[in-house]
């Protein structure tokens, strides 16, 4: 069936549908009226926001509203632009002849058509055969459609031919490209088709942005800034290319050697260039700049044209050199614009020939094309950075290289980020060797040539940034990963040593990541080279600035595990011991890296276990399996077998016996931490004294943080908060913890949180803050044998306060007051300072030593207390916060879970009504958690009722917890060995 090109609308001249934005007038009650007036009344900031965040609601929905339309307006522009140029084409060609629009995926391919086909589709009333029609009526008339008939009749009359799409060639000739002398179109430069529509719409939207357009607006003041602003859109919004790609490829294909040079002898060149002081400008430095109407601005370091011999720089002498070749070109038909800036002086007309007043014409030309381009640039790369966007930057890429344009740092920065960590590809680049290719293309490989290079922008950007600027952590990153991904990984170690070694050299406060060396490690690990993955996984380690992820751990540890590397009689890994390891092989070397492990990560995921239990089973896929009637002893046993990589891990019930193979998921018993397929008991782990001096540091910081925070958000409604000094909330909460730390007396063994006992269950009608309730909890921990201390928020001190978010004000009674006197006079009560959280106040008493008081003693209480005290660590913090706060968050992770699972305690009663409370009312205290949520080792326990066969086998058992898992599920691994004395 042959298929005609057609417009998606029944009328071809119908307007396309447009989404315009509304201009209506926001609907006004008396109700939402009221609202705003009271808003604005009570809370002039929150109104302000309000009405901030409102217009920014509507300038988003009316940009978006806008690209929208543009787009719409576009597709149907291309396809009308489509239609007419094949109408034109038909009326212009003879029957042997056609030409083509210039899209090529706009182009029908036709092929295999059956002569029952084509006499169906001729015997069909359509445009086209009525067309085909009125041309055969017409024979005098040449066109298209006579030929496509003919050719047609001619195809059903030869009964020899067996191939009817032989004639195809026939009916449709292959379109003839045609060439402008002066212009290449925009296939030249677009390294995908979507590529440079993308572009097109950021960019238009770049340019129509409130900020761009006030800058551009007094840039354009007088007629020469007009000019350049002029100047500078029409070039960026063209496909067209001013230099031709050859040129371009030429200019830039040695810069990559220049770079390689440059690091392959110690990186005594590349990396030593940092330490130059290379004149520049920041974008950000002149965000609030604009350019001079005069152009009078002689005295401002003009930092992209300016290069000269004295900087000694390939790639500065390069850019030059393309700036000349890209102005010359752009201006040679454009006389008027250098007309316009030929000096008009006298004493210039007098010194300077024609020729050199129209050099320093094109000269400051270039110098405010340069200036306007580099702040649009940069506003695209910011635009692109913020909405991950990619796309367009492979498009603003070329241009900035046709033109040799040199970017601020800030600038070329941001352009690195987008393209290194938006790419399509796996790692965001191509792994092409040339950076700069200079490869002319033609006929149906140009797409994919164009693609290809476009993979390779990344790169491109890299050396741009480090023959500019000093090689960063970002763009060593790029270079190591590329060569990685080519198997080159032993000059990715080399130039990430040199990185390092430039680094201690300089003193340079630049950190390596665990990004830049992760590309290196996943190499070696797919490659199965064990040793050479160890020895960089200890690097690893002891690099600052590198963090070890869980999955890092998992990665490494799987891959010894598939090579059996942790079996009794595997092979030793070659250097192990040279690494600092204290065995080379076997379950042992599996303890030491875990323990690693343990005291750099919590937690696992769901496909990290996956990926271990997988891997022990491909390890140990030659152990025996474990009999039924009778147990072998004398080897390790395991009936592990591989989960599907998208299957849950089933949860293991079944006892294993001493000589098995683990690796399973399980559940621990809720109140003694048991395992009931090993057999191994969890620890509660406790704080070490250096971890709760951290700690005790860490809240003091973060309180003070916090205080900044919130008296700068306060500063316009409460005129003290202005006033106070800004390390106030430090200096108090030392005063707390010294008081702590000096007062006599018996030490307190309870922290209570006193607001949040206050408000237990008071969410019914008339419930409030009740300091009944405060009391009912003080006195059950004294007759408990417990000291309370009771840390309670400033405000609740006061006989009236604002109790909830509607601003309701309770007044307390004399019952109360008497209470909040009592805890007082008894040195159980301390108010936290004004505009001082108080959940730091609790926290930094639960880790207090207590120094005067303690006298050096544990308060600890163990399980079998005679007296019946509740057993933990002391003192224990009565809450039944959630600590949900993001601002706990900046805590280290390690000490806040065990911080919370040695010191809460969660409580429940029936709540009081007033001062009245039901009879026999008492509260039920509960540890939130009976064993340490962390990764952690035990030594496997021996059955009593074994058999000396049974005792002979021993191991550690770990148990990992798993983030998507029950908070009692693990994923256990045990490897069982030989005891050395059973």
């Amino acid at each position: 069936m042959i298929h005609s090109m057609s417009l998606p609308r029944t009328a071809s001249n119908a307007a396309p549908r447009r989404i315009l934005f509304p201009s209506r007038k926001a609907a006004s009650t008396p109700f939402f009226d009221l609202v705003n007036e009271r808003m604005k009344r009570d809370s002039p900031y929150k109104y302000d926001q309000y009405l901030k965040g409102k217009k920014n609601a509507l300038e988003k929905l009316k940009w978006k509203l806008e690209d929208r339309n543009r787009t719409i307006d576009k597709w149907y522009a291309r396809k009308r632009g489509d239609v007419n140029a094949v109408v034109k084409n038909l009326e212009s060609s003879s029957d042997t002849s056609i030409s083509y629009p210039a899209r090529s995926n706009d182009q029908t391919i036709v092929s295999d058509i059956s002569s029952s086909h084509l006499n169906a589709d001729l015997g069909k009333t359509s445009p086209f055969n009525t067309l085909i029609h009125q041309s055969a009526s017409q024979p005098t008339k040449s066109s298209i459609f006579s030929t496509i008939a003919a050719n047609i009749q001619a195809l059903e009359s030869n009964t020899n031919s067996n191939n009817p799409s032989s004639f195809l060639s026939d009916l449709f000739q292959s379109p003839k490209e045609s060439t402008h002398p002066d212009k290449i179109r925009n296939k030249a430069i677009i390294y995908h088709p979507d590529h440079w529509e993308t572009y097109q719409s950021i960019m238009t939207s770049v340019l129509l942005d409130e900020k761009t357009q006030k800058i551009l607006s007094k840039i354009s003041r007088d007629s020469r800034g007009g000019q350049i602003v002029e100047l500078v859109k029409e070039w960026l919004l063209s496909d067209e290319r001013v230099v031709e790609k050859e040129v371009v490829g030429d200019r830039w294909r040695g810069l990559d050697e220049v770079w390689r040079e440059g690091w392959s002898h110690g990186a005594s060149t590349i990396f030593a260039k940092g330490n130059e002081k290379v004149d520049t400008f920041s974008v950000a430095s002149i965000a609030d700049d604009t350019l001079s109407p005069e152009f009078e601005d002689e005295h401002e370091v003009d930092a992209n044209i300016a290069v000269t011999e004295a900087h000694g720089s390939k790639l500065l002498s390069e850019l030059k050199l393309q700036q000349d070749i890209f102005m010359n070109k752009l201006l040679s038909s454009k006389p008027e614009l250098l007309d316009a800036f030929a000096p008009e002086s006298k004493e210039h007309n007098e010194q300077h020939s024609k020729a050199e007043k129209e050099a320093l014409a094109i000269a400051e030309i270039t110098h405010q094309f340069h200036k306007v381009t580099i702040r649009i640039m940069s506003f695209l790369g910011r635009y692109c950075a913020k909405r991950s966007r990619s796309d367009p930057m492979h498009v603003a890429w070329y241009k900035i290289k046709e033109s040799g344009l040199r970017l601020p740092p800030d600038c070329i920065s941001t352009f690195l980020y987008v393209v290194t960590t938006m790419g399509g590809s796996s790692l965001g680049f191509g792994s092409g060797s040339l950076l700069f290719s200079s490869k002319s293309t033609s006929g149906d490989k140009d797409l994919e040539e164009e693609e290809e290079n476009a993979l390779l922008v990344p790169e491109e950007v890299a050396t741009y940034h480090d023959l500019l600027c000093r090689p960063t952590e970002s763009s060593v990153s790029l270079r190591v990963k590329t060569l990685a991904a080519k198997g080159d990984t032993e000059t990715a170690e080399e130039l990430l040593e040199s990185f390092k070694k430039s680094i201690q050299e300089t003193n340079s406060d630049e950190l390596i990541r665990l990004r830049t060396y992760i590309p290196i490690l996943k190499h070696y690990c797919e490659s199965k080279n064990v040793s050479a993955a160890l020895s960089v996984f200890k690097r690893m380690q002891s690099t600052p600035g590198v963090i070890l992820e869980p999955k890092t751990y998992c990665l490494l540890l799987a891959t010894m595990a598939e090579d059996g590397c942790f079996c009794n009689d595997s092979s030793p890994v070659d250097g192990a011991l040279s690494l600092g390891y204290n065995h080379s092989c076997g379950p042992e070397l599996f303890d030491e890296i875990v323990t690693e492990m343990a005291t750099d990560a919590l937690e696992i995921s769901s496909s990290s276990a996956r990926r271990l239990s997988n891997a022990l089973a491909v390890g140990f896929k030659n152990a025996s399996h474990p009999g039924v009637d009778e147990i072998n002893f004398d080897n390790v046993v395991s009936s592990l077998k591989e989960v599907h990589p998208l299957a849950p891990i089933p949860l293991t019930r079944q006892p294993a016996a001493a000589n098995e193979l683990v690796a399973c998921r399980v559940r621990l018993d809720r109140s003694t931490g048991v395992c009931e397929v090993t057999g191994s008991q969890q620890r509660l782990i406790l704080l070490e004294p250096d971890q709760r001096k951290r700690l005790h540091d860490d809240l003091i910081e973060l309180s003070q943080a916090q205080y900044i925070i919130y008296t700068q958000g306060m500063a316009a409604y409460d005129k003290h908060a202005a006033k106070d000094p800004k390390d106030k909330a430090a200096e108090q909460m030392q005063i707390f913890s010294n008081w702590l730390n000096t007062r006599e007396g018996e030490p307190f063994t309870a922290i209570v949180d006193g607001a949040n006992v206050g408000y237990y269950m008071q969410t019914f009608d008339k419930g409030r803050f009740n300091y009944h309730q405060i009391k009912f909890m003080v006195e059950t921990l004294e007759a408990k044998g417990e000291n309370p201390l009771v840390v309670l928020p400033n405000k609740y001190g006061h006989t009236n306060f604002i109790y909830t978010s509607k601003k309701e004000y309770q007044e307390l009674d004399e019952s109360e007051i008497d209470i909040m006197k009592d805890l007082t006079r008894r040195g159980k009560l301390y108010k936290v300072p004004p505009r001082c959280l108080d959940d730091f106040y609790w926290m930094v008493a639960s880790v207090s030593d207590q120094t005067a008081s303690r006298k050096g003693s544990d308060l600890s209480v163990p399980s079998n207390d005679p007296t019946g005290r509740f057993p933990g660590t002391r003192p224990m913090l009565i809450t039944n916060d959630q600590m949900r706060d993001h601002r706990l968050e900046l805590l280290e992770p390690r000490l806040f879970r065990r911080w919370y699972g040695c010191h809460i305690v969660n409580y429940s009663f029936t709540a009081f009504v007033m001062d009245e409370s039901v009879d026999g009312n008492e509260i039920r205290f509960a540890a939130a958690d009976f064993f340490s949520r962390e990764i952690q080792g035990n030594e496997c326990p021996t059955k009593p009722d074994a058999n000396a066969e049974e005792r002979k086998w021993g191991g550690i058992t770990w148990h990992f917890p798993v983030n998507d898992w029950d908070l009692d599920e693990r994923f256990v691994i045990r490897i069982p060995k030989i005891k050395v004395n059973p």
